[in-house]
């Protein structure tokens, strides 16, 4: 009973800093692939889109760095390497992957937000799960487009 009233136990805490230090591994590795990805892409628009995603999953991971600092985390790990057959996949199978990503990280960006005390970390989560659903929507509008390419190059 008076552990809660003390706020999250132990337990709570180590489970929310590794949570956050695996968002931030996966935020590093979606902005490797987004940028992979991006040099296969035949559309220039689309190569500048997935850039700017990128550079959006970069700051995203290094706001959650900025974040377990604070929390008094568990040291940096890099992040394991990439799936298998990553570099060989189509750009639109890659992107279908990096969407699939996307929407688990901002399904648990949003999971975790609602059960947060602290405000300012509630905010960041809240921030780059917009961020993640405005990505969502890029990306599946750019599969339509290359979708459509791909078909007419079969035609």
């Amino acid at each position: 009973m008076w552990t809660d009233l003390q706020g999250p136990n132990i337990n709570e805490r180590t489970q929310l800093r590794a949570w956050l230090t695996e968002a931030r591994r996966t935020e590093r590795r979606l902005g490797t692939q987004l940028r992979q990805v991006a040099a296969a892409v035949p559309y220039e628009q689309f190569r500048k889109r997935l850039e700017a995603m990128a550079h959006d999953d970069d700051r995203h991971a290094e706001l959650l760095s900025k974040q377990l600092e604070v929390t008094d985390s568990v040291a940096y790990q890099p992040a394991g390497a990439m799936a298998p057959n990553s570099k060989v996949a189509s750009p639109w199978r890659r992107l279908l992957g990096v969407l699939q990503e996307k929407r688990d990280l901002y399904e648990r960006y949003r999971q975790e937000a609602v059960f947060l005390d602290d405000a300012n970390l509630q905010a960041l989560l809240q921030q780059i799960r917009d961020e993640e659903a405005r990505h969502q929507e890029q990306l599946i509008e750019m599969l339509t487009h290359l979708d459509a390419h791909v078909h007419e190059t079969i035609a």
